[in-house]
């Protein structure tokens, strides 16, 4: 049925009761139907992109007029026109979903550090996550860069970015995400990986340091062993006591949080075994060595601020970071003349080829005794 619908003729058809569908004379994809409890406004137009109708809902009357809905119509029947399908939207993903899709195509690719990108995006731009790439402009990534450099030195500024870039660009290819890629625009400065470490003056004032009363219970027993078993700060925050086996003196850091993607058996000194005795007890029953209420994965997260404080009241330079007390501890092996696999074996490294194929055949006791006689 075809009639040119006003606001009188609604009314007319609503009084009536009668079920019917009405086609607007004057915009044809406009629709009106009329049912015992309603008056409903609909879209009805053929779709020459998918080949079939397209029907959409337009409102209710008198909520939408006449005019409003006839205006309505027309819009969407251009757009239809114009190749449009009215489907909606696919959801923007976010950065942490492009951040886990790009570690999943690593992955397939059997890529050794198909983990690491992820957790460089996750350290710096953990904030940004849950929100869609196209939120991130130039002005934002270029402060963050700076932010990095200051904290923690232009190496880790320029992989930030880069591996953003990288991220991105895979978006793209996937049509996961189809704008500009923001982190061409930033110029990063490239410079060699640190080789920054402790001098045994500042190893003897941070010690110093960490003993001040002014520090939370975890500060003194996180950063000493850092330096007693030289593994990472992400390890160290999400370590379990699962994982752990205080009797033998033995750590094993899971594949799947391992920088290798392998399980990585960490050998523990006498000294750190006592700290992680006590600390095991100033915990009670909590599955983390360093539980954290502020955090949502229920663990320590961000102790560079504290390590900054504890920088300050050491009266060392500010430059130091948290990744230089694992140099450092690689450092003491290496001038203690410590063969390669032992060291090896200590950090969990797997490259180059000729560590990797030492890496299984390396004997607990040999780090320990290594370590002994480094403190001779």
């Amino acid at each position: 049925m075809k009639a040119r619908i006003t606001e009188s003729y609604v009314k007319t058809q609503k009084q009536l009761g009668v079920t019917s569908e009405i086609q607007d004379e004057t915009e044809p994809s406009l629709r009106l139907y009329i049912t015992a409890q309603n008056v409903l406004w609909g879209l009805y137009k053929w779709c020459p992109a998918t080949g079939r109708p397209v029907r959409k809902s337009l409102g209710k009357w008198p909520d939408v007029t006449v005019d409003a809905a006839r205006k309505k119509a027309k819009a969407l029947s251009s757009e239809i026109g114009n190749g449009g399908t009215l489907a909606p939207k696919p959801k923007a993903m976010t950065l942490g979903e492009l951040a886990q899709a790009y570690g999943k195509h690593l992955k397939a690719k059997k890529m050794k550090t198909w983990a690491e990108p992820e957790k460089i995006i996750e350290r710096s731009f953990h904030d940004w996550l849950p929100h869609p790439v196209q939120d991130i402009t130039k002005a934002k990534l270029s402060i963050r860069h700076d932010k990095i450099t200051e904290s923690r030195g232009a190496h880790a500024a320029a992989r930030a970015v880069k591996v953003l870039r990288a991220i991105i660009a895979y978006a793209n290819k996937m049509d996961l995400y189809m704008g500009a890629n923001i982190a061409k625009a930033i110029d990063v400065v490239d410079s060699r990986p640190r080789t920054r470490v402790l001098t045994p003056s500042e190893t003897s004032k941070i010690l110093w340091s960490l003993q001040s009363p002014q520090w939370m219970d975890w500060v003194q027993p996180f950063f000493r062993l850092l330096l007693l078993t030289g593994v990472r700060r992400s390890n160290l925050s999400a370590a379990r006591w699962a994982d752990m086996d205080l009797s033998s003196g033995i750590w094993v850091i899971p594949a799947g949080e391992s920088k290798n993607g392998r399980e990585l058996e960490v050998v523990l000194l006498p000294e750190a075994v006592e700290i992680l005795q006590e600390q095991k007890e100033s915990v009670d029953e909590s599955e983390w060595v360093f539980p954290s209420t502020r955090s949502d994965s229920g663990h320590l997260e961000q102790p560079h601020e504290t390590w900054k404080q504890v920088l300050k009241l050491a009266d060392v330079p500010d430059d130091i970071t948290i990744h230089d007390l694992r140099r450092t501890y690689g450092s003491i092996l290496v001038n203690a003349k410590v063969s390669m696999p032992i060291i090896a074996k200590a950090l969990g490294h797997s490259n180059p080829a000729t560590t990797a194929r030492h890496y299984a055949h390396v004997n607990v006791e040999s780090v320990r005794e290594a370590w002994a006689s480094v403190g001779k």
